[in-house]
């Protein structure tokens, strides 16, 4: 019986240490000797882990490079945190959607991570007004930076029609940006995970219905809903299509398939029977005990929190400004002075004040006289 106690009290411990890991993001750093094998990319969230690892390259110029932007990456990486913890994109195996929807999540995942970016150096603009913040992260948010220069938004303004036309750009700009420079440098990844959630849920998948069409759309709101908005009320889809590799492969009749994407459907099985088994391919070498810091929190903002700096309304002139203005207005008739207050009208020598017995009397007592 003792021996039964003890088991279930470290399996308590256990649990409890499991819990704490996934309420907190952590920083990893792992030495890597250049871009290439990151893929070009400064790290990553690790979902197994619940934590963001930063490569730190040996190359010091590309460290310089990488370091200079890392608060944007911090900003991205930690949006992906925010979306894994909701249960959205690739992080979620068992979403209840079709094939296509499911890549399509994959895509919104990367792309509101690089909204999350746009707002943060937003902010700091309004802080700073140092439009240059904008050429961060190789220049993805010039579309935007360009829209403030030609007064087509003004994060600055308190005109609510320009505020709508900014939130609009930073969904649809930042969409289209994405889906320009990055969805066919992702569309391997993407369609290996695509790959691997149609193993896993069977071939039942296929067709539209209420349900997918629901849970597609709940994923997007939640994966859209940063700062405080809810940035899908913007989304234009029209550009939001699964890139031509993607298309093309999964299209593909199965002897028509290159070496290249059965592998791909090799690694995607894997890739499932580790997941049954609770398994993690670890990257880059990388050792999930070596733990830096956990984030701090000063260094990204909560797009979970209501953060994004909105129009400010007019400042109505205050109760006690109005009382002033009464008080000086009776003074002047007090004086003979016209209700304007315009003192030059009165001539060199003219007698301005001319109180009655009566009012001095009062004034008198009000003094305590």
């Amino acid at each position: 019986m003792p021996e039964l106690e003890e088991m279930l009290k470290q399996q308590e411990q256990e649990t409890k240490k499991e819990i704490d890991l996934y309420k907190t993001v952590y920083f990893q750093k792992d030495t890597v000797p250049d871009l290439h094998a990151t893929a070009g990319m400064a790290g990553g969230y690790i979902p197994k882990y619940n934590s963001i690892l930063i490569a730190h390259f040996e190359d010091e110029k590309v460290q310089k490079q990488i370091s200079k932007d890392l608060d944007v990456f911090l900003q991205h990486e930690t949006q992906h945190y925010l979306n894994a913890q909701k249960g959205c994109g690739s992080s979620n195996p068992d979403s209840n959607v079709n094939y296509e929807q499911f890549y399509k999540l994959c895509m919104a995942d990367e792309i509101s991570a690089n909204m999350a970016e746009l707002i943060y150096l937003r902010e700091e603009y309004i802080k700073t007004k140092d439009i240059s913040l904008f050429d961060k992260h190789n220049g993805n948010f010039t579309f935007y930076k360009e829209a403030i220069q030609k007064g087509e938004i003004d994060p600055l303004s308190s005109d609510p029609k320009k505020f709508e036309k900014d939130m609009s750009l930073i969904m649809n700009g930042t969409q289209k940006m994405w889906m320009e420079n990055y969805a066919p440098f992702y569309a391997s990844n993407h369609t290996l995970f695509t790959c691997s959630y149609a193993l896993n849920k069977g071939q039942d998948m296929d067709a539209n219905n209420d349900a997918n069409n629901k849970e597609y759309s709940r994923q997007l709101d939640l994966m859209y809903t940063l700062g405080g908005i809810n940035f899908n009320k913007y989304n234009n889809q029209d550009n939001f299509e699964l890139p031509e590799a993607a298309k093309e492969f999964f299209e593909k009749e199965s002897d028509k398939l290159t070496k290249d994407e059965l592998l791909l459907l090799s690694v995607a099985k894997e890739n499932i029977e580790n997941l049954k088994r609770s398994e993690n391919v670890v990257h880059f070498g990388w050792n999930p005990d070596r733990r830096v810091s956990k984030v701090l929190k000063e260094k990204v903002l909560d797009m979970d929190k209501e953060i994004i700096t909105k129009p400010q309304k007019k400042i109505r002139q205050t109760d006690a400004a109005s009382d002033k203005t009464t008080a000086l207005k009776r003074l002047q008739e007090l004086r003979g002075l016209s209700s304007s207050g315009n003192e030059q009208n009165i001539h060199p020598g003219a007698k301005a004040i001319s109180y009655n017995n009566e009012v001095l009397r009062k004034y008198a007592e009000l003094r305590g006289r």
